[in-house]
């Protein structure tokens, strides 16, 4: 017990002592603990744009439910993303969680098959010599994914420009991010490597 607190009042001396020598170095100190939270912010953001490309731009995709009061109860939350037409709802695939989807896919009310939604009417013109299962409805038309294999490389780059698009903003984006981690981490280090450096001088000094 005796030990714990003669440790304890030394560490308060040590941190006391410490902080005595860091005060002038302060504006210093804070601009180490700003990049510090700079750098963990983007490490966390940069996941997060990954998940955002691949879920709305890369595997951008729509499921097809069997339109009933199930469904339609069930997609409500979802009321601003759904595509309803006439049996049917479309919605996007990365929506549903995982109960819901075995949910539905247990009583057999959502199809196994992918869509792409394409809103432009001239794309869709371009597909017609492809002769597609493609469905119609006032917001778009939606392709099976396992059709997209009949399009063209040219056509696909033509129906996807939007998302490729995206895709190279975002592709930007990332590279950006990790530049400036590099830059702040860089900066971080020399900063703390001075401080420490100037406040051993100091102590030294003070002990001689």
């Amino acid at each position: 017990m005796k030990e714990e607190k003669l440790y304890s009042g030394l560490d308060k001396k040590i941190f006391s002592n410490l902080w005595r020598y860091g005060k002038p170095y302060g504006a210093k100190i804070l601009i180490i603990f700003v990049l510090i939270l700079a750098i963990s912010g983007i490490q966390i953001l940069l996941p997060l744009i990954t998940k955002n490309v691949v879920d709305n731009y890369i595997e951008r995709s729509y499921l097809r439910l069997i339109l009933n009061d199930r469904t339609v109860e069930l997609t409500e939350k979802y009321k601003a993303y759904r595509v309803r037409s006439d049996n049917i709802i479309f919605i996007p695939s990365n929506l549903l969680s995982k109960d819901e989807y075995l949910e539905l896919q247990k009583d057999s009310l959502i199809l196994p098959e992918k869509y792409l939604m394409i809103k432009d009417e001239e794309g869709t013109d371009k597909l017609k010599q492809y002769q597609l299962n493609i469905v119609k409805t006032d917001k778009g038309s939606f392709i099976p994914y396992s059709e997209m294999q009949k399009i063209s490389p040219d056509n696909i780059k033509t129906l996807r420009y939007d998302d490729l698009k995206m895709v190279k903003l975002f592709a930007l984006l990332y590279v950006g991010l990790l530049l400036v981690s590099f830059i702040f981490n860089y900066l971080q280090v020399v900063m703390m490597a001075v401080v420490s450096e100037r406040v051993m001088y100091d102590l030294r000094s003070n002990l001689v």
